[in-house]
């Protein structure tokens, strides 16, 4: 081997190996890149505060002393609600009204929530009936209460890593097979939802009526979903590892865990029912690795 081949020999090999050297130092870059990235999920957990509010029932005809319109204690609540920069927004779970599909009570309501923090609406049986039907979904959406492209009365939405979804829990009652469909399809959007949002750690179901009252297995009654749809929000929740069901519509102040559910009943701001029970609001704080914190205020 003459002396020019054995220099472009050595030059290969040192090419060849500088090649080498340098694939391994960009893999080490690449892997310390990587340790680095937040983690999505955990990076998007954090710390809020939400307000929650239930059965205002705007405007009540009945003027006995228990009780009568009090949209002055609305106005105050939402004084208070607005003084408070840690509540990132509100949710309102429903029987905002008295009377189903009153224009006229929806006008005062609206005058009397005012925020500029964003306000998540649930329908109750006071608003759109307790078998709702189209035209008053429709004039529920037409007051703006809807969320999503196209608006709807059940929808999804994240905030800081939590993943919320809003129930219809009148529709699967109704006697019009356009809404029965529609109480098919919000269980579809659910589930889709949630797998869409599955880093979430928190995962929140909200509806007026509660899934339950004691078990999850009880009878049928006025306050609670029918055990047949029941089943079929609760085989979503647990599929999705949905923890946490809040709700309204019993003008009290209830918590029930079993096994790996635990539901929060609201109390309302127009009366209440019940022994011991108080009219109020509340206010939640999820706390990453501990979950959901909430404190009740009463108002007179």
């Amino acid at each position: 081997m003459n002396k020019q081949n054995k220099n472009r020999k050595l030059s290969l090999t040192f090419a060849h190996k500088a090649v080498f050297f340098l694939n391994i130092l960009l893999l080490f870059s690449i892997l310390a890149a990587c340790s680095t990235l937040p983690n999505k999920s955990k990076n998007l957990e954090k710390e809020f505060t939400f307000a929650w509010l239930s059965d205002t029932h705007i405007v009540t005809i009945d003027k006995g002393a228990e009780f009568g319109d009090r949209t002055d204690r609305l106005e105050k609540v939402m004084e208070k609600i607005n003084g408070r920069n840690e509540i990132d927004f509100i949710v309102v779970s429903g029987d905002l009204i008295e009377n189903v599909a009153n224009v006229e009570q929806f006008e005062v309501f609206d005058k009397t929530m005012r925020t500029n923090k964003p306000v998540y609406f649930i329908p109750g049986n006071h608003d759109i009936g307790n078998t709702s039907d189209m035209k008053n979904i429709k004039l529920w959406l037409k007051r703006g209460y809807g969320k999503g492209n196209p608006e709807k009365e059940y929808y999804g939405f994240a905030h800081k890593g939590a993943a919320f979804f809003v129930l219809n829990t009148f529709a699967y009652q109704s006697k019009e097979e356009e809404v029965l469909k529609r109480s098919e399809e919000q269980l579809q959007e659910m589930d889709k939802f949630f797998a869409d949002n599955s880093f979430a750690k928190c995962k929140i179901v909200c509806g007026h009526a509660p899934l339950f009252i004691l078990t999850s297995d009880e009878s049928d009654e006025y306050f609670n979903i029918k055990k047949e749809y029941r089943e079929k929000i609760i085989e979503i929740m647990k599929k999705h590892n949905a923890r946490y069901y809040l709700c309204g519509h019993r003008h009290g102040e209830h918590k029930v865990e079993e096994s790996w559910i635990t539901l929060y009943t609201q109390g309302a701001l127009s009366w209440a029912i019940g022994e011991g029970q108080k009219i109020g609001y509340s206010i939640f704080t999820f706390v990453p690795e501990e979950g959901l914190k909430k404190e009740f205020y009463e108002e007179n």
